[in-house]
């Protein structure tokens, strides 16, 4: 099928377009190729090459990210929930284990280590916590998800397109107004997949060897950050072009297949041993995998509020995508499609239960997620298009429009942004108390001594600020090989136990050295041990200020049963 040019001296095949210039546009388009094939006109091939505008929009984006994000790192010391796993396993390297689960003992990982291990080097650095490093890096490191978008966005469709999506994206999408400053690995994620997607569309053009590997290998260690962004980029970018060879089966479009076939072979003999890792043995707790965020329980959430400045033009974009047929329109098409597909397994055994045992489905909120952050392109397409539909009768009109539109879904987001960001963020255990129980712990107890408490008290102080092992954690965040049903009932019989041995015998009999007794979880046997210094079965070892004390059990079995011998005789 053949094109005319602009100006219709001569024409250009699809497999030209195919093998553009890398000078072009993020995917592989040449910058004399506008969005249907054509010669763009010169402004517009300008706009997608970054100037000095470019780099003044980008402060202006960062100044509003300081002024939003600024106060909730270096004066309220805000972070995300999540956190607190990757700083109990930082904890856990302290203790020189490297693929040991931090919170039980004799688990492997069940998670992605890279994130803490970096964040740990940094923390050891800069002489700070790991907790303190994930809080700054809202700040410092979440900034180049926006200005990530925008440069893609500026290389696939031009500046203005590039400005709309960032609004858009900053202020006009739930999932994103709430964890845009989310400092966990899953959110940090985006990151490395703009520079994967950049490599991996660059790599589809000639004489491009060296960006197969080096595309591969960023891919594959990005598995070992958090897996589900490269993983869904692998199957992006064999399904599309796969796609791409079926329709048109010239020698251009299966080069680029085996390329892409190659590019993620090494990506995935990188990341598939951690898979390995993470997925072998039984499951006995499908929490952390079925996971099903509230937030996917509001229609109006999962819908984006039902705005209409939101899906209207998205869909008008997708239309105007479809109509062009580009390749960054038709990778745009494919990611938002396959997002799609990958939710409904999720939505569907969240309702029927049962169904798990047949349909692998896995946390749905994080495609929903990915889905919003890919929708801001067609809302900005549409925008755009709309504005210049309009620019027939005047170009104050386009302008007027597409700012009109920008104001629109940017100023209520705005004015929303300092409730939205400080959603789910929370204070970490940093008063003085606090500390004091954690250096007693430190420097008293074994890193491999296991301590019963409170599931949330476990996950968010005693793995995190102290290093060691505990019965049970926070259900979300539990290793899936471990019962973790059967360690809350356990942990249910020890505040239910009636005396003191009986508490004993259950402690001792699951390996459980130390138990912290606080208002939101206390054996009722030990409340009036905390009175006494010394008892047969336990010794208070240290009682804070804040309300908790954390009684050892006084003997070994072996030691119990020869004192209890001795008595009798």
């Amino acid at each position: 099928m053949e094109r005319p040019l602009a100006d219709n001296s001569s024409t250009v095949t699809d497999t030209c377009i195919i093998e553009k210039s890398a000078t072009g546009n993020m995917l592989g388009t040449s910058p004399a190729a506008d969005s249907d094939g054509t010669v763009a006109p010169a402004s517009r091939r300008a706009s997608r090459v970054p100037s000095r505008i470019d780099l003044l929009v980008l402060v202006g984006f960062t100044s509003i990210w300081i002024f939003l994000v600024g106060p909730i790192v270096a004066t309220e010391h805000l972070h995300g929930y999540d956190v607190f796993r990757e700083a109990g396993y930082a904890a856990a390297l302290d203790n020189g284990t490297v693929f040991t689960d931090s919170s039980y003992v004799g688990e492997s990982i069940w998670y992605p280590p890279l994130s803490p291990i970096i964040m740990r080097w940094i923390a050891s650095l800069a002489d700070t916590s790991v907790l303190a490093c994930y809080s700054w890096s809202q700040l410092l490191l979440n900034l180049f998800i926006p200005l990530g978008l925008y440069w893609l966005a500026l290389r696939a469709w031009g500046r203005t397109i590039a400005i709309v999506a960032t609004v858009t994206f900053m202020f006009g999408v739930p999932w994103w107004a709430v964890e845009l400053a989310h400092g966990q690995p899953a959110v940090h994620a985006v990151i490395g997949g703009w520079g994967a997607v950049a490599l991996y569309c660059r790599a589809m053009l000639p004489r491009s060897a060296r960006y197969v590997l080096i595309g591969g290998v960023l891919v594959g260690v990005s598995f070992w950050h958090h897996p589900l962004i490269p993983m869904f980029l692998t199957i992006l970018f064999l399904v599309y072009p796969g796609w791409l060879h079926l329709r048109r089966r010239v020698a251009s479009t299966r080069q680029i297949l085996k390329k892409m076939v190659l590019m993620n072979a090494i990506a995935l003999s990188i990341g598939l041993p951690l898979i390995w890792i993470l997925l072998h043995g039984p499951i006995l707790h499908d929490g952390p995998r079925t996971y099903f965020a509230p937030e996917l329980n509001s229609v109006k959430f999962a819908l984006m509020g039902g705005n209409p400045l939101i899906w209207i033009p998205g869909f008008a974009g997708c239309w105007l995508s479809m109509k062009r047929a580009t390749r960054s329109d038709q990778l745009m098409l494919f990611a938002l499609a396959l997002l799609i597909c990958f939710q409904i397994p999720g939505y569907l055994v969240h309702n029927f239960p049962d169904l798990k045992w047949w349909i692998p489905a896995a946390v749905p909120h994080e495609f929903q997620r990915l889905f919003q952050l890919v929708w801001v392109f067609p809302v900005a397409i549409g925008i755009v298009g709309l504005g210049r539909l309009l620019n027939r009768f005047s170009v104050i009109a386009q302008t007027a429009t597409i700012s009109l539109f920008c104001l629109a879904i940017g100023v209520p987001g705005l004015l929303s942004a300092p409730t939205n960001l400080r959603t789910f963020l929370l204070y970490d255990y940093t008063d003085n108390p606090s500390r004091e129980a954690s250096l007693w712990i430190q420097t008293h107890t074994d890193p491999q001594s296991v301590f019963a408490c409170d599931a949330e008290l476990a996950f968010r102080w005693v793995v995190p600020t102290t290093g060691r092992k505990a019965w049970v954690v926070a259900p979300g965040h539990s290793n899936p090989r471990v019962d973790w049903h059967q360690r809350v009932f356990i942990l249910n019989e020890m505040r239910q136990a009636h005396t003191a041995d009986q508490l004993w015998l259950i402690a001792r009999a699951h390996g459980i050295q130390y138990i912290i007794a606080n208002e939101d979880w206390s054996p009722g046997v030990l409340s009036h041990e905390a009175s006494n210094n010394q008892s047969d079965f336990f010794e208070v070892a240290y009682q804070g200020s804040m309300g908790m004390t954390v009684f050892k059990t006084a003997l070994p079995i072996e030691g119990k049963a020869g004192k209890k011998r001795g008595q009798d005789d």
